[in-house]
């Protein structure tokens, strides 16, 4: 099969064996992948980190290993990797996580969903203890970088549970409100004390002094986590966050580093109950994909995709790529 394989020489495409399924795994024929920045940042960021890269994919189940019994060959899945040697950014991948995709549902669209929707899911539902929808929640979200990828499942996650949410967002804006942020801060040409304050007098307006306030954020730098955390701090409280840098947040903000892997472990019952809403959701109209942009060439692309993300030139869209546009693969 073709693959891409990733290192800091690069992202590679080639020849690979087939993987198949070991106990409980199904092996997908992916036809659509999704990028994310953390197959760049690994692989730049861990001293000999090589593999495989690719989290999100969609496809047709094609092999199923021993102990699976909820799925069967054929069958239409997204999925998120779990520490397999392979990845997704593959003619195929096996894999645990899955859940299945109604006729309405497009591949394009469903594998968007999957590490960026359960990251979010993890860090509001299961770190931050917002109630589970449906639910009328007082208080509201602040999301750093509400046009993300992450920051519109977590827009669209909070408002199921009935909060406000308050975000910060440049030339996404527009996407984000309409994805139903209610307040949207511009963050550009602002320093961080600025927004700091912009943002902790919109919260008070829209949540109220006395509500709760959540912090998610999906940008995760250290300028950003320390901006949050002093938004917090004369209240103290809790900010999640999609990495991990070292950071000085005051001694009653906690930092809370959210990893999708728990997804697999301790937080697999929940996933495993998300995912299918997100399923259903997806199905029904009720949960908004991210906005895709196809990357040309199929996994020839993945070399290009990562330098468009490294570079910041990413924004309100999530990038996949189509397998079938791969040089080598089979029409």
């Amino acid at each position: 099969m073709k693959a891409v394989f990733s290192s800091k020489a690069g992202h590679t495409l080639g020849d690979h064996p087939i993987p198949s399924p070991a106990a409980n795994e199904v092996q997908i024929h992916n036809v659509f992948v999704a990028a994310n920045p953390k197959d760049w940042k690994l692989v730049e960021m861990i001293p000999g980190y090589e593999t495989v890269e690719g989290n999100d994919c969609a496809g047709y189940v094609t092999a199923i290993g021993s102990g699976v019994s909820k799925f069967k060959v054929g069958d239409t899945f997204t999925t998120i990797k779990a520490g397999s040697q392979y990845g997704t950014n593959a003619e195929y991948s096996p894999e645990v996580s899955t859940f299945h995709l109604g006729p309405k549902t497009s591949l394009s669209d469903a594998c968007t969903v999957p590490l960026a929707g359960m990251t979010s899911a993890i860090a509001l539902f299961v770190h931050l203890k917002i109630p589970m929808p449906p639910s009328s929640s007082p208080g509201g979200l602040i999301i750093n970088g509400a046009s993300s990828s992450v920051g519109a499942y977590a827009t669209q996650l909070a408002k199921k549970s009935g909060l406000k949410v308050l975000g910060t967002a440049g030339a996404g804006a527009s996407y984000a409100t309409s994805l139903g942020a209610d307040v949207i801060i511009d963050y550009r040409g602002k320093t961080s004390a600025t927004l700091a304050a912009e943002l902790n007098a919109a919260a008070t307006k829209l949540f109220g002094s006395d509500a709760p306030w959540y912090v998610y954020d999906g940008v995760s730098t250290k300028e950003s986590i320390e901006m949050l955390a002093s938004v917090l701090q004369p209240r103290g409280g809790r900010v999640a966050t999609v990495w991990a840098p070292a950071n000085d947040a005051p001694a009653n903000v906690v930092v809370d580093n959210v990893k999708v892997s728990t997804a697999h472990t301790v937080d697999r019952e929940f996933a495993e109950g998300m995912f299918a809403k997100f399923g259903e959701w997806l199905e029904s109209g009720e949960l908004n994909a991210n906005n895709v942009k196809v990357i040309p060439g199929g996994l020839a692309g993945v070399e290009a995709g990562m330098g468009l993300l490294k570079d910041g030139k990413i924004a309100s869209e999530k990038l996949v790529y189509c397998i079938a546009d791969t040089p080598g693969v089979a029409k």
